[in-house]
């Protein structure tokens, strides 16, 4: 029921659209340039049609409250865990403009929301973090249909793997996060990142509202001294780690 209550709360407070009244230059950029382009690229289509034959084959994968795995008859994750096709194309949209070197995904889900970060640059590197088996190899399957060379993806528990990114002093200046795949929260990832000091880049935070859990954890990366903007699109949340910006929060109707 919070989940309504949240998206009810988004839909009233949401403005902004197509960057109207945005007074920042950078963010009305931003907004206008990435967020609501629209433009077919060729990626999009070789992604979907990945996308399209998981569906037809009908792989089933549901979680529970725990972070479980069951299996199911006729619901996919291919259609329920992952974001929505047009905030994938966020990401892609996103990396393209920001051209990060290095990518960092907290939560392989079947590896589109992975794809789409990949395919802007075949020279960055993607690495994808994910603890549950049925569901890399159902990711490492998409990413040998698409031929995409650029993507690591690691095993094991997320946060182990994610502190051994930050003793190796792995330079990175994109994170996405996926909260469908972290039921426990994320704040504790984005402040370890954070108390390096060094990182200026972005990070994404995607279904942010859909467990009881991340509520807390999403007011207070919001209110992290190192955000300057806050982009809430109420399915994914972009965070812009730039000194250079002055602090401000837009709430944006999209689609």
């Amino acid at each position: 029921m919070s989940y309504y209550v949240d998206l009810l709360r988004y839909l009233f407070q949401s403005k902004h659209r197509r960057g109207y009244g945005v007074h920042s230059p950078s963010v009305f950029r931003l907004i206008t340039l990435v967020i609501e382009e629209r433009l077919p690229y060729y990626s999009y289509f070789l992604i979907e049609k990945i996308r399209y034959l998981s569906n037809r084959k009908g792989v089933d994968v549901f979680l529970s409250e725990e972070g479980e795995l069951f299996e199911k008859n006729k619901v996919c994750l291919a259609k329920w865990g992952q974001l929505g096709i047009a905030y994938d194309q966020i990401l892609f949209r996103l990396v393209n403009y920001y051209k990060p070197k290095t990518i960092v995904e907290l939560g392989t889900t079947m590896g589109f929301s992975t794809l789409y970060l990949a395919t802007p640059n075949s020279q960055a590197h993607v690495i994808t973090l994910s603890e549950k088996k049925e569901i890399s190899d159902l990711a490492k399957n998409n990413f040998k249909k698409s031929s995409v060379c650029n993507i690591l993806l690691k095993e094991g528990d997320i946060e182990s793997n994610f502190r051994k990114l930050i003793q190796e002093q792995v330079q990175f200046d994109f994170l996405s996060i996926n909260c469908t795949m972290l039921p426990r929260g994320f704040y504790s990832y984005c402040n370890t990142l954070l108390q390096k000091g060094s990182f200026g880049g972005v990070i994404v935070i995607n279904e942010p509202y859909f467990w009881e859990s991340n509520r807390d954890d999403l007011k207070k990366i919001k209110l992290h001294d190192q955000v300057r903007v806050v982009i809430d699109l109420f399915h994914i949340v972009i965070l812009i780690l730039d000194s250079n910006l002055q602090k401000e929060e837009f709430v944006l109707r999209y689609y």
